[in-house]
């Protein structure tokens, strides 16, 4: 009896120990912190704040780390272009923006 191709098959997430889950939630965030990051090129650009260093093109390196970490264990300090690192561990898009505006709320 042969096995059904899709079980011969297995996708690269799963062959490294992912879920289709965790494989969507970090594209998930991947995505969230390319949109995040545009916007903040723009409102750098409109004048609207004064400080955006983009990570653009990071996104992948970064949520892979992110998600690699213990966080019960692990340390990590990120740097003002880990839009995609914070994200990932749970801050969140609000936290951003009232970061890049300088709002303590």
């Amino acid at each position: 009896m042969t096995q059904p191709e899709s079980t011969l098959q297995q996708s690269r997430h799963a062959k490294l120990g992912l879920t289709d889950e965790q494989a969507i939630d970090m594209y998930v965030t991947m995505m969230t912190a390319r949109l995040y990051d545009e916007r903040g090129l723009l409102l750098q650009r409109a004048g609207k704040i004064n400080f955006h260093v983009s990570g653009i093109g990071q996104e992948a390196a970064q949520v892979g780390a992110a998600f690699a970490l213990d966080r019960e264990v692990d340390y990590f300090l990120p740097y003002y272009r880990d839009y995609a690192l914070v994200l990932a561990v749970g801050m969140t898009l609000r936290e951003l923006m009232l970061s890049v505006f300088a709002k303590a709320e």
